[in-house]
């Protein structure tokens, strides 16, 4: 059970971050929304030329989506590399469940109830693996 628990939360992390790329570039990436985050302007991040609010979000938003791809990649390369095939490598798990968890915790505060739950349920996938 262990180990089908850290599959699906495995592949889950590598689902959930190739749709949000797809959205991203097919649905939330257009002109519109691009001129009313222009409207907001520049952000001096100290060093540099000012960064667009733009800019700063498609680089956010997508690598949010290859970032969670590469997760759920790493985390089954870990499963099929650990030499006990009865086990799962619980330290991925445990790191796994932590970084679900909170994205659910910060979602509540800044985001959407929808990643309150996805959040949720991946950390239980790995916790169930883990434990």
């Amino acid at each position: 059970m262990a180990r089908t628990a850290y599959i699906i939360g495995s592949i889950g992390l590598i689902v959930v971050g190739v749709m949000h790329i797809f959205v991203h570039v097919t649905h939330l990436a257009t002109p519109d929304l691009q001129s009313q985050f222009e409207a907001l302007g520049t952000v001096d991040l100290g060093q540099g030329p000012p960064a667009s609010i733009w800019g700063m979000w498609m680089g956010f938003s997508l690598l949010m989506g290859f970032f969670s791809a590469a997760l759920g990649a790493t985390s089954l390369a870990a499963l099929y590399r650990h030499s006990d095939k009865n086990h799962v490598p619980t330290a991925v798990a445990i790191v796994n469940m932590c970084m679900l968890l909170a994205i659910a915790i910060l979602s509540y505060f800044y985001l959407s109830s929808l990643l309150i739950a996805g959040g949720v349920v991946g950390a239980t996938m790995f916790a169930i693996a883990a434990f």
